[in-house]
């Protein structure tokens, strides 16, 4: 077709777009300005009488890989069969379940020997009492699992045990200490079976630690929704959220904490006593029933109570006017952000003197530092009682890590981050 003003256009051959050129330019190659591909002019239209140019032969189409010089050729992009699908659904039937059948194998295979009979051994030749470099993954490997089901085992026994007598022969101290777990467990209280082993899972450790024979079993539910309750009456979803008031007598279930789970959290560290590991009850009981929290939050005048804590400098101490006084914060490890404490700790006292290696707040460039410690806290005898730290009993947990003959030594300390 022939364009206005002395213009002319063609088709690009790649994008078939036209494109609008100066009637009398040559033949000029130069990219499309559609789509960029390399382009060909065509000649310029020859002249017709009187000067006038002749027809603009019309733009022809691009024609298919088939139809050009009548010759036949293969369309590039072949057409689906029906027959090509059927095999395809049969490849996949097939590696579905091969997938099936090899975890169906391996379920098998460790849930009837979990423990293979090398397990905890190095059969690889030992180099000063450690096994060789290349070897030494697989033999820590083979070591903590091995640690893992010793610990469960315990574990399980210890849940499954029904009295106060059963239970003490899976702890650390059990027959010193069966007139405590006597009265524990009769206390309506403290009964709870909604735990088992197999609701613990294996903690990461140092590997200095699995030497020492201490071990760690974690169990974390996390907050939730007690989805039944929705169910009941409940007001409108702007009283439920909050955004308007409701009355007194439906309130209690317009809050929306009403129907919220908390996250629920509990430890079990275990420690080797003569190649057995025995369970820490202390510092289960501790994590499974929150006491530090109930001991904090509910202040007994002259009550005491003995837990196994992670202990800091504040940085509330820089506030203080008192400068022969510091602020330590105290931390139940498994409820980092929810049960915790501050204290404030007289520097010249004999606490303070043994918690001074870890004070930072007034000492540039120092690193922000705490540690694991077994104390026991006591509340004034006064009205409004205050909360002390009446004895520093070791550091780590008594029993597990802690003995009160390391209170000289820190050499021998726990990594003191919390976990």
């Amino acid at each position: 077709m022939s364009a206005d003003f002395g213009q002319r256009q063609f088709q690009c051959g790649s994008c078939q777009g036209l494109i609008t050129i100066p009637a009398n330019l040559p033949t000029t190659t130069a990219p499309c300005p559609i789509c960029g591909t390399p382009t060909t002019s065509p000649e310029p239209l020859p002249q017709g009488p009187a000067g006038q140019e002749a027809p603009f032969p019309q733009a022809q189409p691009t024609l298919p890989p088939a139809e050009v010089e009548g010759k036949a050729t293969i369309d590039p992009v072949p057409q689906e069969k029906g027959g090509n699908g059927i095999l395809l659904g049969i490849a996949g039937l097939a590696l579905f379940l091969g997938l099936i059948g090899g975890g169906y194998f391996l379920m098998a295979k460790f849930r009837l020997d979990p423990i293979p009979a090398d397990y905890g051994t190095n059969p690889s030749p030992a180099v000063d009492g450690r096994p060789p470099v290349s070897s030494e993954s697989t033999w820590r490997a083979k070591k903590d699992l091995l640690a893992f089901y010793e610990a469960k085992n315990v574990l399980e026994a210890f849940f499954t045990a029904e009295t106060a007598e059963e239970k003490a022969k899976y702890i650390l101290g059990g027959a010193e200490r069966l007139d405590e777990l006597r009265e524990f467990y009769s206390s309506e209280q403290f009964k709870d079976d909604t735990l088992a082993a197999e609701n613990f899972t294996s903690f990461p450790m140092q590997s200095s630690d699995l030497d020492r024979g201490i071990y760690l079993m974690d169990y974390h539910r996390p907050k939730q929704f007690k989805f039944s309750e929705f169910f009941r009456p409940v007001p409108t979803l702007e009283q439920l959220m909050e955004v308007e008031s409701a009355s007194i007598l439906v309130w209690p279930g317009a809050l929306k904490d009403n129907f919220e789970m908390a996250a629920r959290r509990a430890r079990a560290f275990f420690k080797k006593v003569d190649g057995v590991y025995k369970l820490d009850w202390d510092t289960l009981v501790q994590t499974q029933f929150r006491t530090f929290r109930d001991f904090t939050d509910f202040p007994v005048p002259g009550g005491s109570g003995v837990f196994r804590l992670f202990i800091i400098e504040d940085v509330t101490t820089t506030v203080l006017k008192d400068t022969d006084n510091r602020i330590f914060r105290m931390i139940d490890a498994a409820y980092v952000v929810d049960d915790q404490i501050t204290v404030e700790i007289a520097n010249n006292s004999e606490v303070g003197r043994l918690l001074d290696r870890f004070t930072w707040t007034d000492k540039l460039g120092a690193e922000i530092k705490g540690t694991t410690v077994t104390l026991r806290l006591r509340w004034s005898s006064e009205v409004k009682p205050k909360l002390q730290i009446d004895k520093v009993i070791c550091w780590e947990f008594l029993g597990v890590g802690g003995d009160p003959s390391n209170l000289s030594d820190t050499s021998k300390l726990a990594d003191p981050r919390p976990q």
